[in-house]
């Protein structure tokens, strides 16, 4: 047997060990012979007969082994023209570099541009009703089908606009925390103002500017 049957075998509790199948997917246990499945007494089939009370004999308790391949239907051909002339013919340019089907490459895509928008637009399809672009996309495949490498051009078109957008990130860090000191300073010394103001009872000073 292999590995997957022993496995499922192992769920279901039954002894592999004690267990094997003839080409013909029969089980047989040790001691016997593929070909012996095949010569069953007279009276066996009398008693399997008797006990299944229909005149049909039972059907032996051996696990399913369908289980252990693959029934899966081919998915629906992703429609690219909707995608217009531009990105119909680069999704599948890089569908194909990626060796992987166009619709993981379009699933990545569409996601990531939602991310990209953001909160800055809205749809509305009708008066009342708006959703922010928020997409929950999903890659479904077996090990090895191409999954991650489809979703690294969208990746990596993110990666250069957050590099783009943090160029001057230390810089600004710097200046905010210039700013955020003086405006401290500058509170501390409005509230010494205010203090005095209060006790000999005259107007007080106006808040400092915040920007």
């Amino acid at each position: 047997m292999d590995e997957a049957a022993i496995w499922l075998a192992e769920r279901l509790g039954l002894d592999w060990e004690q267990m094997r199948l003839d080409d013909a997917g029969r089980h047989f246990t040790n001691g016997e012979e593929p070909g012996d499945a095949d010569q069953e007494s007279p009276s066996d089939a009398e008693d399997e007969t008797t006990a299944n009370g229909n005149g049909k004999a039972s059907q032996e308790r051996t696990p399913d082994m369908s289980v252990l391949h693959r029934h899966q239907l081919p998915a629906p051909q992703l429609p690219l023209e909707v995608f217009g002339p531009f990105w119909a013919p680069q999704l599948a340019h890089w569908a194909k570099a990626a060796a992987a089907p166009v619709d993981y490459v379009a699933a990545s895509v569409l996601t990531g541009a939602a991310m990209l928008i953001g909160n800055s637009r809205w749809v509305s399809p009708h008066f009342q009703w708006a959703e922010p672009p928020v997409l929950w996309t999903m890659l479904i495949g077996p090990p090895s089908a191409s999954k991650s490498p489809a979703m690294s051009f969208m990746i990596q078109i993110m990666r250069d606009v957050e590099s783009d957008l943090t160029r001057d990130f230390a810089e600004k860090v710097g200046q905010w925390e210039i700013a955020d000191k003086a405006a401290g300073l500058h509170r501390t010394e409005w509230q010494k103002q205010f203090d005095a103001a209060i006790k000999k009872g005259e107007p007080h000073p106006p808040l400092p500017p915040t920007g």
